[in-house]
């Protein structure tokens, strides 16, 4: 329990972190790109495809992981609510859940059928369980995840540079399983960064060549 706790005040403080630096890139952005781009000393076309594709692939990140946890959250409130629970306030708490690496799920649905068991009610208990791993954790988490990821990548995306939303989706995975929690940005960050730096020598490249040709 302690551990648990302590890594619920952990995920809690990084949440609050992570929402402060996205407000503070988005309304200063203008401020903090004009920095970078004196500071790196790169052409300024290359700054621009640089900056595009790192807020580009951010914004998709960020908005993807609120759509998840709203989804999600209506998944396990609409079903608590046929036995008798407050579906509105337990949906709020799978979807604050939801966004811990891992456990946040299991954090909530675990209780619930505990719960249900020692009551006697064995198919509410086995429904629960089975409807939160086969429903929200794998058909929800896992394949329309990447469905929102990618309807959002439609409607956001800015750069040259088009990422494959299954492509982010994985950098999410690999950057929680990596960094913790702040992994959910710095996976898809470096991945983008690493795409932009892929264009820009494939860019300098096509130079070359016409400047050779020439």
């Amino acid at each position: 329990a302690t551990t648990v706790g302590a890594y619920s005040a952990k995920f809690v403080k990084s949440s609050m972190f992570i929402i402060i630096f996205y407000f503070f890139a988005q309304y200063h952005g203008k401020t903090i790109y004009r920095f970078i781009k004196k500071v790196i000393q790169l052409p300024s076309q290359d700054t621009t495809l640089l900056g595009l594709e790192l807020s580009s692939v951010m914004n998709v990140v960020f908005y993807s992981i609120i759509i998840t946890a709203v989804l999600e959250g209506a998944l396990f409130g609409i079903v608590v609510s046929f036995m008798g629970y407050n579906g509105l306030l337990f949906g709020i708490m799978y979807g604050f859940a939801s966004l811990l690496p891992v456990i946040g799920g299991i954090l909530m649905w675990l209780p619930f059928t505990i719960y249900e068991a020692s009551l006697g009610h064995t198919g509410n208990a086995l429904f629960i369980s089975l409807y939160s791993i086969i429903v929200i954790s794998i058909i929800a988490d896992t394949f329309i995840k990447p469905l929102i990821i990618k309807d959002i990548h439609i409607r956001l995306i800015k750069s040259e540079t088009k990422i494959n939303e299954l492509l982010i989706f994985f950098a999410i995975i690999a950057g929680l399983s990596t960094f913790g929690f702040w992994g959910m940005i710095l996976g898809p960050a470096i991945t983008a960064f690493f795409m932009a730096l892929l264009k820009l020598i494939e860019r300098r490249k096509e130079l070359y060549n016409a400047h050779g040709k020439s």
